[in-house]
C-alpha cells in the first residue's frame, strides 16, 4: 500500500465526530458528571462525589435533609479560573457595551457645564470595533458628538453613502443634522488605565512649591499651556491624598514636566547644575511616556508632550524634541482641537480659551522648532487659522492695552503676549516657505534677471517678497500693546513680568528680522568675493546691498540688548529678565555669524558706521558667549565656532583694529574687560553713548598684571579672557560679597578643539546653520 492509498483509506475527523454524535443520539447516554473545583469537606472526609452546589451540595442535602450544612475550606482549587485573554475579552466587550450605551442614552443636563481645564479623553480609537488604519472609523459619532475624520477619508464617504441610502429607505427616520459644538472634545469613554495607584516620587513639599513657583514666573507668562487654577487643584488633592483627577498617571507625568522645566531656569540653582538638576524630573516624566500613556489620550497628555519638548531644547537632543512636538500635535489632532467647533461653546455658551491655547501652544512650538531645526512646519497655516485664537482678557470685553500703558500693578495674566507671538511667527513661516525652502535656493532659466544672483531661484518674485514680509513685520511691531513695545533706553517704570515680554517679544522680532535678510546677504558676500565684475549702480545690487546692511543692523541691535543686560545682571540671573538660556544662546550665535559676513565685506561695514562698530560688537557676543559657557559644554563650543570664524577672516578685513588689538593683547584682565565697549546705536550722529563695562566677579585683588587673561585671538582682535567674563558688575560696578563666585569650567574650548571646515569665501553655509558638531560629546 502506498503512503497515498494510506492516507485515503484513514477516516476523517468530521465524519469520526459525526459518527460519534449520531451514535451518541442513537444510545442517549447519559451525560459524563461534571467535574468540579472542589468539594466540600463533608463528602472530602466521607470519600463520596460531590456535585459542588453551594450552599449545600446534592449528597449532603439527600443525607442531612434541610439541616445539611456544607463547608469549604481554604485549600488549593483545581486550576478552572478564566484566563487573561479571557478577561481582557470580557473587559473589552464590557467596554464596548458602556460605550453603546452612553451613544443612545440623553447627554446629562451639567455637559456643558464640565470645567474648561477638565482633561477629556478620546474615544478609544485602538480598540473601536468598526476601526481600521487604513479606513478610518467606519461608524462616525453619533448626535452631539464630532467625528475626528476628515471629508477625504474612505469612512467619511462611505458614512454618507450609507446616510443617503437610509433616507431613501426610510424618508421619515433619516438622520437629523449633527450638532457640531455641543460637544468640547469627542470624549467617548473616559478609559480607565490599568494602574489607578501608580508608584511616583515627589520632591519635599517646600521644594516642589518653589519649583511651581518658578514656572508659573518665568514660563507660563510666555508659554500659558496650563490652566492654572485647575492644575494647583489637582496638585493640593495630590498632597492631600485624596487625587480627584480622572487619570493620575498623566498628572504625575505633567507635574514632572513641570519641575524638570522649572530647574533649568530656577536662580537658585547653580547654572552648571540646572540640566543636571532638570534630568532627574525629565527622566520621571519620560518612564510614563508608553504605548498605554499614548493612548489614553487626554489634553494632559498633549501638556505634558509639549512641556517635556520644552525641557529637551536646553539639551543635545533635538530629534527628541522634534518627535515629542510631533506626537502633541497628532493627539491634539485626534482630540479634535483643530477644529473650531471643538472649542465653539464648550464653557457656560462660551469660548472654550483653554482648548484653543492648547491647541495653538502646539502651533507656536511647531513654529520654533521649524525656525530652530530649517524643517517644515507640520500645521498648514490654514489649520492653524482655522481655530480661533483665545481672548487676550478671559472673561473681559474690553482692552484697552493698544490705548495707554498697563500699570505697574496690573495683573500679567492677560494675553497679549501670546497672541502677538502666535501672529509673529505665522508671518516668519510665510518667510521661511518664501525665502529657504529648496525651490528658491538655486538659479532658474525663468527669472535668470539681475536679481537672481542676489534673490535666488525667483529673483524679482523673491525681491518682492522681502520687501512684503519686512513691511509685514513693520506693521506687527507698530501695532503692538503699548507694554510689550520695547523702547532702548527708556527709563519708564513697567510690570516686571511685561517689562520680560517686551525684551522677548524684541529679541525674536530681531531675529527673524535677521532671518529675512539672511539669505540676501550670504549671496551678497559670495558674489562680491568672486565677481569682479559687480554692476554696482543696478537696482538690484544697490536693494541687495540695503537688504545685508539692515542684517547686520539687526543682529547688531540683538548684540545691543543682550549687551546692555549683561553688564547689568548677574549671569545666573538672567532668565529673570531674558529669554530661557538656550534660546539666547541661538540669537547670539545667529548675530555672531552675520558680523562674521558682514567683516567680509567692506561696502556694509562702512554703510554700518565703519569697522570699529562690528568688531566692538563681534567682542560683546563672545564674550556673552562664553559667559553662558557654564550652562553646557555646547554653549562654549559656539564661542570657539565664532572665534574660529572671524580667525579665518582675510587680513585686510581687520587692518582698522590691528593697532587697538595690539595694545589690548598686553592688557592685563580687568583693564580689558573694563575697556571693551559697543557702539550700536542705529542713529550714526549719535554713536559713542553707549558702553557695556564688564567687571570681573570673585577674581579679587589678585586678578591683576600677574593674571593669566587667557586671551583669545580672533582676526588681529580680542576677546575677554576667562576669568573677566564670569560675570558683569551691576550699575554701580560693586561686586556684592554675599553672591558667591560663579566658576566656570576650567579649561574654555579653543578654535584648535574643533574640527570645523569653515569656507568664508565659498558656500556660505556656516551662516545660515548651527554645525551639528558643535552638540557632540567629542572633540
Amino acid at each position: 500500500m502506498t503512503a497515498g492509498a494510506g492516507v485515503r483509506d484513514l477516516p476523517s475527523t468530521s465524519r469520526l465526530l459525526q459518527d460519534q454524535h449520531e451514535g451518541v443520539v442513537g444510545d442517549e447516554r447519559p451525560t459524563k458528571r461534571q467535574k468540579v473545583a472542589a468539594a466540600c469537606d463533608q463528602c472530602r472526609e466521607k470519600k463520596i462525589k460531590c456535585d459542588g452546589l453551594k450552599p449545600r451540595c446534592s449528597p449532603c442535602q439527600r443525607r442531612a435533609g434541610a439541616n445539611a450544612h456544607c463547608e469549604w475550606g481554604v485549600r488549593k482549587k483545581r486550576s478552572t479560573g478564566a484566563s487573561k485573554l479571557e478577561i481582557v475579552r470580557l473587559q473589552s466587550r464590557i467596554d464596548e457595551l458602556e460605550r453603546v450605551h452612553r451613544r443612545k442614552s440623553p447627554p446629562p443636563e451639567s455637559t456643558d457645564q464640565t470645567s474648561p481645564s477638565t482633561p477629556r479623553s478620546a474615544s478609544d480609537a485602538n480598540h473601536h470595533p468598526s476601526a481600521n488604519a487604513i479606513l478610518g472609523l467606519i461608524e462616525e459619532g453619533g448626535h452631539g458628538e464630532e467625528s475626528v475624520v476628515g471629508d477625504s477619508s474612505a469612512a467619511s464617504f462611505m458614512n454618507r453613502i450609507k446616510a443617503v441610502l437610509d433616507q431613501q429607505l426610510s424618508p421619515s427616520s433619516a438622520q437629523q443634522p449633527r450638532s457640531t459644538s455641543s460637544s468640547a472634545v469627542p470624549t467617548g469613554l473616559h478609559r480607565q488605565r490599568r494602574f489607578r495607584n501608580p508608584d511616583y516620587v515627589l520632591p519635599s513639599r517646600q521644594q516642589a512649591d518653589k519649583l511651581l513657583e518658578v514656572y508659573w514666573r518665568l514660563v507660563d507668562p510666555l508659554y500659558p499651556f496650563i490652566d492654572k487654577d485647575d492644575f494647583m487643584g489637582k496638585y493640593q488633592s495630590l498632597w492631600a491624598g485624596t487625587p480627584t483627577m480622572d487619570d493620575e498617571v498623566c498628572f504625575i507625568c505633567l507635574l514632572n514636566a513641570t519641575f524638570a522645566v522649572a530647574c533649568i531656569l530656577d536662580s537658585s540653582i547653580r547654572p552648571q547644575d540646572r540640566v543636571s538638576s532638570g534630568e532627574v524630573y525629565f527622566k520621571r516624566a519620560q518612564g510614563y511616556v508608553d504605548l498605554e500613556f499614548l493612548q489614553f489620550q487626554s489634553v494632559h497628555t498633549v501638556q505634558c508632550l509639549l512641556l517635556l519638548a520644552q525641557y529637551l531644547q536646553s539639551t543635545r537632543e533635538p530629534q527628541q524634541c522634534w518627535l515629542f512636538v510631533g506626537l502633541a500635535i497628532r493627539i491634539a489632532q485626534s482630540l479634535g482641537l483643530d477644529l473650531p467647533s471643538t472649542s465653539a461653546r464648550a464653557h457656560n455658551g462660551r469660548p472654550d480659551d483653554f482648548l484653543r491655547k492648547v491647541w495653538h501652544g502646539c502651533v507656536l512650538m511647531d513654529r520654533i522648532l521649524s525656525m530652530t531645526f530649517g524643517r517644515p512646519t507640520i500645521i498648514t497655516p490654514q489649520a492653524a487659522a482655522s481655530v480661533p485664537r483665545p481672548l487676550a482678557h478671559p472673561g473681559l470685553r474690553d482692552c484697552e492695552c493698544h490705548r495707554d500703558l498697563a500699570p505697574l500693578d496690573a495683573s500679567p495674566s492677560d494675553l497679549h503676549f501670546f497672541l502677538e507671538t502666535l501672529q509673529l511667527y505665522e508671518i516668519m513661516s510665510e518667510t521661511l516657505l518664501a525665502l529657504y525652502s529648496p525651490a528658491t535656493g538655486g538659479h532658474s532659466s525663468t527669472a535668470d534677471d539681475s536679481y537672481t544672483p542676489y534673490f535666488g531661484a525667483l529673483g524679482s518674485r523673491a525681491a518682492g517678497t522681502v520687501l512684503e514680509m519686512d513691511a509685514k513685520y513693520s506693521t506687527w511691531q507698530r501695532a503692538l500693546p503699548f507694554h510689550l513695545q520695547f523702547a532702548p533706553g527708556s527709563g519708564m517704570p513697567q510690570n516686571l513680568t511685561h517689562a520680560r515680554q517686551a525684551r522677548v517679544l524684541y529679541l525674536r522680532y530681531s531675529h527673524i528680522r535677521t532671518l529675512l535678510f539672511r539669505p540676501v546677504l550670504s549671496r551678497f558676500c559670495s558674489i562680491c568675493h568672486h565677481d569682479d565684475n559687480i554692476d554696482r549702480d543696478s537696482l538690484a545690487y544697490k536693494l541687495a546691498l540695503q537688504c545685508s546692511v539692515m542684517c547686520v543692523q539687526s543682529a547688531l541691535d540683538t548684540v545691543n540688548l543682550f549687551g546692555k543686560v549683561h553688564s547689568e545682571v548677574r549671569v545666573e540671573l538672567l532668565d529673570d529678565i531674558l529669554p530661557a538660556w538656550w534660546y539666547c544662546i541661538l540669537y547670539l550665535y545667529t548675530a555672531a555669524t552675520v558680523l562674521v559676513a558682514a567683516r567680509l565685506n567692506s561696502m556694509i561695514g562702512r554703510e554700518i558706521g565703519g569697522a570699529d562698530v562690528i568688531l566692538n560688537a563681534s567682542r560683546t557676543v563672545t564674550a556673552a558667549l562664553h559667559r553662558y559657557g557654564s550652562f553646557g559644554k555646547h554653549t562654549k563650543r559656539c564661542a570657539a565656532a565664532i572665534e574660529l570664524l572671524f580667525d579665518q577672516i582675510p587680513g585686510q578685513a581687520t587692518q582698522q583694529g590691528s593697532q587697538k588689538s595690539s595694545e589690548l593683547n598686553n592688557t592685563s584682565a580687568p583693564s580689558l574687560a573694563k575697556g571693551i565697549s559697543t557702539d550700536l546705536e542705529p542713529d550714526r550722529t549719535a554713536r559713542g553713548g553707549q558702553s557695556w563695562t564688564f567687571a570681573d566677579n570673585g577674581a579679587g585683588a589678585g586678578a591683576g598684571a600677574g593674571t593669566n587673561s587667557a586671551n583669545v585671538d580672533f582676526g588681529q582682535s580680542t576677546v575677554l579672557p576667562n576669568d573677566a567674563s564670569v560675570d558683569f558688575a551691576t550699575d554701580t560696578g560693586e561686586t556684592t560679597a554675599t553672591a558667591p563666585p560663579l566658576m566656570m569650567d576650567e579649561a574654555f574650548f579653543e578654535p584648535s578643539d574643533l574640527r570645523l571646515d569653515f569656507d568664508l569665501g565659498g558656500d556660505m553655509s556656516w551662516l545660515s546653520s548651527i554645525p551639528f558638531e558643535l552638540y557632540s560629546e567629542g572633540g
